[in-house]
């Protein structure tokens, strides 16, 4: 991954606040209606990103990550924590 091991460890602490707020049980279900709009062409892509605005993680992105990174890459890192943080 391109992104450095200080900005992935600000998107983790981030992403888990929202985990902890939302709730597992709350985000499970977002995730099944996901699965059933037919808009939706990947579901987990699709979450992490929105867990990713639900966040204000945008802001972060703006002035820091879009410095060195692009979408491509924050996706890696968000694949990478989804399955860290087992969304």
């Amino acid at each position: 991954m391109k992104i450095t091991p200080e900005h992935l460890a600000h998107l983790r602490a981030e992403l888990e606040r929202v985990i902890a707020q939302t709730g597992r049980e709350r985000i499970a279900a977002y995730k099944d209606r996901l699965r059933q709009n037919p808009a939706v062409k990947n579901v987990d892509k699709r979450l992490m990103w929105d867990l990713f605005n639900g966040a204000q993680l945008h802001l972060f992105a703006c002035s820091t990550l879009y410095a060195y990174l692009n979408d491509a890459h924050i996706d890696t890192a968000l694949r990478y924590l989804a399955k860290e943080l087992r969304v």
